[in-house]
């Protein structure tokens, strides 16, 4: 009976030693899985962090086997939430002055972006609102039961190749998406384009052909940390589930009454639309939007 006895009690200290192990291993997995976590928030940012799924070790995990998985939670693409999206309308393209090196147009530019800002929700969600524009970086939203609600942060966008410029009416702002947190801003310019040395040569003349353009950007909070950090918020070309097929091109084209003088343009090649670095930007991750048009003169020799 003592023998017995003694083999038992050898037994339970067997197995409380496994079960100790056990216990041990899973604590030393979740400690390796928090310590990358860590890392990679702070190597590539938290919001890059929490846009990765993280998954977590179920406990008692036997030792020796890959701990099981489960998914706590996914953050939407980068696509869809951090993205400043361009749409360009050519209405109007006046005489090109080859000796001066600049053209006059009118353009509308749009703008399409999610806030992340949870503070642009509206207290009273059945009042009719609209936004007005205050300045160029924020818009103030009104409603029919108070003079201001709330506001909103707007990217201050800048015509980077403009000599100069007036507004024609008003810029127009709009929520598309109270769900998606989708908004809209647009504006009318009148604008004379500084156009690039190379592109305004007349070697060939008269059947010189030139590269019209127009450069869009965000300078302003592009820095890190910045309300809009060029590493967290790219620019990129508005699509159709931003315009909901309100426009064949959803990034933009040139309006079919337009003609230029004295040159011609190709209507099915259209715009073309690039990003190119913004090399007085606030870092390597900065960039601009480069809208052109090639034309040819039209000359009967």
């Amino acid at each position: 009976l003592l023998s017995l006895e003694r083999s038992n009690v050898t037994s339970i200290e067997g197995n409380d030693a496994n079960v100790g192990q056990e216990i041990d291993n899973a604590v030393e997995t979740a400690d390796e899985e928090s310590t990358k976590l860590v890392e990679n928030i702070m190597e590539k940012g938290f919001a890059v962090a929490l846009r990765k799924p993280y998954y977590g070790s179920l406990p008692n995990t036997p030792p020796g086997s890959s701990p099981t998985k489960r998914k706590v939670f996914a953050y939407p693409a980068r696509e869809e939430l951090n993205t400043i999206r361009f749409q360009v309308l050519v209405w109007y393209i006046g005489p090109i002055d080859v000796v001066q090196g600049n053209v006059a147009a009118q353009v509308r530019i749009t703008l399409f972006w999610n806030a992340a800002d949870s503070h642009v929700e509206t207290h009273d969600r059945r009042s009719v609102k609209s936004f007005v524009m205050q300045g160029r970086k924020s818009a103030l939203e009104r409603t029919t039961t108070e003079d201001v609600d709330t506001a909103i942060d707007v990217p201050p966008v800048s015509i980077l190749n403009a000599v100069s410029f007036n507004v024609i009416g008003s810029p127009d702002i709009s929520e598309l998406s109270r769900t998606k947190r989708l908004y809209r801003w647009s504006c009318l310019y009148k604008v004379s384009l500084l156009q690039d040395e190379e592109s305004m040569k007349v070697d060939n003349f008269p059947h010189d052909e030139h590269n019209l353009t127009i450069r869009l950007g965000i300078l302003s909070a592009r820095e890190r940390g910045g309300k809009w950090d060029s590493r967290k918020w790219k620019l990129a070309l508005a699509t159709e589930a931003d315009t909901k097929g309100t426009i064949r091109v959803p990034q933009g084209m040139i309006v079919d009454h337009v003609k230029i003088p004295e040159f011609s343009f190709d209507k099915d090649t259209g715009l073309d639309f690039s990003f190119t670095p913004l090399k007085h930007g606030t870092g390597k991750d900065d960039e601009c939007l480069r809208v052109s048009l090639k034309v040819r003169r039209e000359s009967s020799y």
